[in-house]
């Protein structure tokens, strides 16, 4: 892919299967189906926008927005199965400060904790 070179680390939170394609025939692939760039395409400007969004979030909102807007966007049923230190590692926090604010939501009445769950009550 244009003869640039890049480590990546991968960690995944679930079972999961993946493939691995030599850049050589991936190049051929998306030559023969341009449905593959454009799928390739679509899925990197998903993710710049991702990027850019979690971007404006850590520089221009407090992290008890920053929390308060993660809970409400991936809650099912008002319940979150999350650790803190898993809250903190997707939010670029440290646990400590997520821990803290989370115990302060939880004395408003905004949340209840429980072990490694997060139930929202009125965010």
């Amino acid at each position: 892919m244009g003869g640039i070179s890049y480590d990546v680390f991968i960690q995944s939170t679930q079972n999961t299967s993946i493939a691995i394609i030599p850049s050589s025939i991936f190049q051929i692939l998306k030559e023969k189906y341009p449905k593959i760039n454009n799928c390739v395409l679509s899925f990197i400007t998903k993710r710049f926008n991702t990027l850019i969004k979690i971007l404006e979030q850590a520089l221009f909102m407090p992290l008890s927005s920053r929390i308060c807007d993660f809970l409400k966007e991936n809650t099912s049923n008002n319940t979150l199965k999350i650790t803190h230190e898993a809250l903190a590692n997707h939010l670029g926090s440290a646990r400590e400060a997520i821990s803290r604010i989370l115990k302060e939501l939880e004395k408003e009445g905004k949340i209840k904790l429980e072990r490694s769950k997060i139930i929202l009550i009125s965010l």
